[in-house]
């Protein structure tokens, strides 16, 4: 069951409620806390300092939360900031790896990544492809012009090799 954490207002006027005397189960009602967070309350109140026979003052520290136990965060908020404001300022930060964003906070790849997704941020690949130019369609144009008149037997002599490197004189 996941830790509900409750406003300090909420812990003081739960408190306030007991101590002037109204019932657990109305303070419960008005305030959506359990019987047992109520009864911890008034034992870490008492056990803090508080004692309404001498001072019905509630002071912060006697219902404040302690600190929550577990390795400290890694990202401080500035660097979590840093980070996002550096990916969603340009394109060039959007292209950049986790790596390359970790190393500009301080932090590694997986840290990055991670700040990253909790942001609400996910890997995309690009949209968009370049367009052609001008010079490009009319070379395209002039290409097609040509060799439009070409047979099967006339462009199995040709080889295309954008996408393959060729050795000649090798199968």
């Amino acid at each position: 069951m996941p830790f509900k954490q409750h406003d300090v207002a909420v812990h003081i006027q739960a408190l306030a409620l007991v101590e002037e005397g109204i019932s657990v189960n109305r303070v419960m009602q008005i305030t959506g806390l359990a019987r047992r967070t109520i009864f911890d309350l008034k034992k870490r109140a008492r056990e803090r300092g508080y004692n309404p026979t001498l001072s019905r003052a509630l002071k912060m520290e006697y219902v404040e939360d302690a600190p929550r136990s577990g390795r400290p965060k890694v990202v401080t908020e500035e660097q979590r900031e840093t980070l996002l404001a550096h990916v969603r300022s340009s394109r060039e930060g959007r292209e950049k790896s986790t790596e390359e964003l970790g190393w500009l906070i301080g932090v590694s790849a997986r840290t990055a990544l991670r700040t990253l997704q909790e942001a609400g941020m996910s890997k995309q690949k690009p949209t968009w492809k370049p367009g052609l130019t001008q010079e490009m369609r009319e070379a395209r144009y002039h290409f097609a012009m040509r060799y439009k008149d070409w047979q099967l037997e006339d462009w199995k002599t040709v080889i295309w090799s954008d996408e393959t490197s060729i050795v000649l004189g090798h199968r």
